[in-house]
């Protein structure tokens, strides 16, 4: 599927921005596939500086660290809740993305976005190529539109939303 194509597609979903932040989750992750996620988020933003916060299981207080694979095999054992940051500086095959929201959970990732005119063809695909890299580690994962996002996409464009990733992950 050429980026174009895609835009066609897709592009009521990014291209005016409303105030909302969508959100786009993989869900579904156990074991490996959690793993190989967990590892491919690592190998995108450990060495990028990022702050993270994160909630303490022990005594529910937020806090901040920078992100490393270190933070997520917290999560894994599940010493935190969940590992929160903003990606403002994330390139897929040479393409900077616009920022994404990344919220992580032991068995979700969770990404949201700022509609608007900073999403062309371009930034759409390589971004649909991201979500197919870690769909693609975690084969019984499912990708959805939660019921919460901040989109408020009908039920019937979070469906064709579904069906679109698909195709692309197919071609």
């Amino acid at each position: 599927m050429t980026s174009e194509r895609l835009w066609n597609f897709v592009s009521s979903y990014f291209e005016t921005d409303d105030g909302s932040l969508p959100e786009i989750a993989l869900g579904n992750l156990h074991d490996r596939g959690r793993d190989n996620v967990f590892a491919v988020l690592a190998s995108y933003f450990e060495m990028m500086n990022i702050e993270a916060t994160y909630v303490d299981k022990k005594n529910s207080l937020v806090e901040s660290a920078h992100f490393s694979h270190s933070l997520l095999r917290r999560l894994e054992a599940a010493e935190i809740k969940r590992v929160q940051f903003v990606a403002n500086e994330l390139k897929v095959q040479g393409i900077q993305l616009p920022d994404l929201g990344i919220l992580i959970l032991p068995d979700e990732v969770i990404l949201d976005y700022r509609m608007g005119s900073d999403w062309t063809p371009k930034t759409v695909f390589s971004f649909f190529s991201f979500l197919k890299e870690l769909r693609s580690v975690a084969p019984d994962s499912t990708l959805y539109i939660p019921e919460s996002s901040g989109g408020g996409f009908p039920e019937m464009m979070k469906k064709e939303f579904e069906e679109v990733f698909d195709k692309f992950v197919k071609d």
